[in-house]
């Protein structure tokens, strides 16, 4: 790290978004808010704050993790702390949340992003990214389009068993075990217990093979189309709408500061549109309209619009 990005890394260090004369700080209400334990929330945090850091200093648009981006998204509703504490006094630039407008393209280019930032946290940090909070970039973007804000008065929560095909077979044999037991006395019974739990096992057999194989040739499919979007996205993307152009500012006044794209899986869908990624980008264009006019993805700000005047509170979060 240069003296410039070490003195950055220690500010965010010491900083403390958590008030700790509240009875809700901000970790116990991201804990509450995500089902997650307090410790977890804290690491999160933590994470969050390395996140600010690449936002700033990776030289490229950045992507969180889905935690990361819970935690992101409940700070943005801390106004103050958000824009003057975080923005004005450490930063000295903005940084807004977008979200992405959705699509294979999007798609596309928040995966490539994202592992473009966990590239960089190794470079700045030296370590490769907690697995638990940073997962691997297939399981960030296949789990995250399956949140969903619920109320657990109304409803219970029961994880949906995962088992493998063996362990399934092991367990069908085993029951249709007992039932042959039970049924020993009579022959007739048997026999049919048989020859139906022989024709069920093959049944069963025959679904998963065939489950397989079509997941197989979707993912197949995936793999060619997003191939095939790359290289249509390297051919008609220009520097004048690129969605990672970008250019630092540090006057915090005069200029729009950062602008990030996030992905948000909160109220039961994307927050400000589909898709399933989130980007930043350094801009330095003016705020004099709803759009930012240095990326593309202009359609959802879910930040502050414009804070030229004092960047007192956030727009749409």
């Amino acid at each position: 790290m240069t003296n410039t990005q070490q003195e950055l890394f220690e500010k965010l260090n010491h900083w403390q978004i958590d008030n700790i004369d509240s009875s809700l700080s901000f970790s116990k209400r991201l804990a509450r808010e995500n089902g997650w334990t307090h410790a977890y929330a804290k690491d999160v945090t933590e994470e969050y704050k390395k996140f600010i850091f690449l936002a700033v200093h990776a030289g490229h648009p950045v992507t969180p993790s889905d935690a990361v981006d819970q935690a992101w998204h409940l700070h943005l509703t801390y106004t103050k702390s958000y824009w003057e504490d975080l923005c004005e006094d450490i930063l000295h630039q903005k940084l807004h949340h977008h979200a992405t407008k959705g699509g294979a393209k999007e798609d596309n280019k928040f995966e490539d992003l994202y592992n473009r930032t966990l590239a960089s946290y190794q470079h700045f940090f030296g370590s490769v990214p907690p697995a638990h909070i940073w997962p691997s970039t297939e399981e960030r973007f296949n789990e995250a389009k399956y949140f969903k804000r619920i109320n657990t008065r109304q409803v219970w929560l029961i994880p949906k068993p995962r088992l493998s095909v063996r362990t399934q077979s092991f367990l069908l044999i085993a029951l249709l075990s007992g039932i042959l037991i039970g049924c020993s006395g009579d022959p007739v019974a048997t026999g049919l217990l048989i020859g139906f739990g022989a024709i069920a096992l093959v049944i069963f057999i025959i679904i998963r093979l065939t489950l397989r194989v079509h997941q197989k040739t979707l993912n197949k499919q995936v793999h060619k189309q997003k191939h095939r979007n790359k290289r249509t996205d390297s051919h008609s993307t220009t520097s004048s709408n690129s969605d990672t152009s970008s250019s630092s500012s540090s006057d915090f006044s005069s200029s729009s500061g950062g602008t990030a794209a996030g992905f948000a899986g909160f109220g039961g869908g994307f927050f400000g549109g589909g898709g399933a990624g989130g980007d930043y980008s350094d801009s330095n264009s003016s705020d004099s309209s709803s759009s930012d006019s240095g990326s593309s993805d202009s359609g959802g700000d879910s930040g502050s619009s414009g804070c030229s005047s004092g960047c007192g509170g956030g727009g749409g979060d």
